[in-house]
């Protein structure tokens, strides 16, 4: 949680197992339905009010989840290269696959490929080694990689689950301001 210029405060969580969280053993499973339940929770548990939800990447459906399920809470909305339905897009569903697929699952958790491949070839800022460090330093292990691994999966797997996300935030949340960002440089 931080104070910003004494007018607002930003809480800015990881989900469990990602960041500097606790990563959970099983029955979690590190889908965006199970994140969405526990960043409600801590939502209720500090009884946050006239909220204005970001979500980027996969932080757009699970934001969205939180925010349709207590619209009562939601001052506005702040979404950046994301998307809250079922993939419809062939680059996604072709890219889930691909990162699905077994081969990929064990590069993704026993040589952290998504980390130290993948997300250093897209992002455009070049980060120092101490800085990208704190990217591959909290993923020591294969099983520590789980959610990293899972994410991708979930573009295809979580269908259902965003086609129900759909509906509910155009139930619910058409009258909330809303901000889209979308960088031109993002893959």
């Amino acid at each position: 949680v931080v104070g910003i210029d004494g007018r607002f405060r930003c809480v800015v969580p990881d989900y469990p197992g990602f960041g500097l969280s606790v990563h959970p053993p099983a029955p979690y499973r590190y889908t965006p339905a199970e994140h969405a339940d526990v960043v409600r929770e801590l939502v209720e548990q500090l009884d946050l009010q006239d909220v204005v939800v970001m979500g980027q990447d996969w932080g757009g459906p699970i934001g969205m989840d939180i925010a349709s399920r207590m619209p009562e809470r939601v001052g506005g909305l702040v979404m950046g290269n994301t998307w809250f339905w079922p993939a419809d897009d062939n680059n996604m569903r072709i890219f889930s696959l691909a990162m699905g697929s077994p081969p990929m699952q064990l590069l993704i958790k026993r040589r952290n490929f998504f980390v130290t491949t993948l997300m250093k070839r897209m992002l455009q800022a070049r980060l120092t080694d101490t800085e990208f460090a704190h990217y591959t330093d909290v993923v020591p292990t294969p099983e520590s990689r789980q959610g990293i691994a899972e994410f991708p999966r979930q573009i295809r797997a979580a269908g259902p689950w965003l086609a129900e996300l759909d509906r509910r935030v155009h139930q619910t949340l058409t009258d909330r301001p809303t901000v889209l960002v979308h960088g031109q440089k993002d893959p």
